[in-house]
């Protein structure tokens, strides 16, 4: 992954085209993934207490009496500081990245120590999809994870893009593989009939259900 700022637009990506942290850790048959950056709604907090503290910065300087040099200094300086805080904070989320394959949910974040969190799709036993006001209204949401065992890379998947496809996207995931094969009960007779997924079915005259052989001419 580039050093400097780079956006990652939430979308499937081709293996060629992620970052190149990324795919070696991925399985040969991995071949697309959805994901990218965060939701820049990450950075509303950081922004808002920037402009908070540059409006009582220039009210302080306002307000300072004459002489008061050593005052305005340490608000300037105070200023530079939340400058630098926020452009941190800014450089983070472009280096915040979420991704989700048919394997694995990847979560990366960190500027100087990188870490590379992954949680495999079949270790997930429950999720919830939340969505603030404020996330319905920007398109972001948030996903809670659990899995089976007590440890876990992460619970918490915060400001998600395009929320609703995504949670289709990982519902698809966890549901993709449909039973080969189903137990029916018949309730005159309580016994259990392992019927094949595309098998057919008949009524003996005891009334109890049984499998069609392939050379039954007369199911019915």
């Amino acid at each position: 992954m580039a050093v400097l700022p780079h956006k990652w637009p939430w979308r499937n990506w081709p293996v060629a085209e992620l970052p190149r942290e990324i795919p070696r850790y991925l399985a040969d048959t991995e071949t697309t993934i959805l994901g990218g950056q965060v939701h820049e709604a990450v950075m509303i907090k950081p922004v808002a207490a920037f402009i908070g503290g540059t409006v009582l910065t220039f009210l302080g300087f306002a307000n300072l009496p004459d002489g008061a040099d050593g005052a305005r200094n340490l608000l300037a300086l105070a200023w530079v500081a939340l400058l630098l805080w926020v452009s941190w904070r800014w450089f983070e989320w472009t280096r915040e990245l979420t991704f989700i394959s048919g394997y694995r949910m990847i979560k990366v974040d960190g500027v100087v120590i990188r870490k590379i969190r992954m949680m495999p799709i079949g270790k997930v036993t429950d999720m919830t999809y939340n969505k603030t006001p404020l996330g319905i209204l920007l398109g972001y949401g948030t996903f809670i994870v659990e899995s089976a065992g007590q440890d876990q890379a992460f619970s918490k998947l915060p400001f998600i893009p395009d929320p609703d496809n995504t949670y289709r996207h990982i519902q698809n995931l966890l549901f993709k593989k449909v039973p080969q094969d189903v137990n029916i009960v018949n309730i005159s007779t309580p016994k259990r009939v392992n019927v094949g997924w595309t098998g057919r079915f008949r009524k003996d005259p005891d009334g109890r259900g049984g499998k069609i052989d392939q050379d039954d001419q007369n199911p019915w």
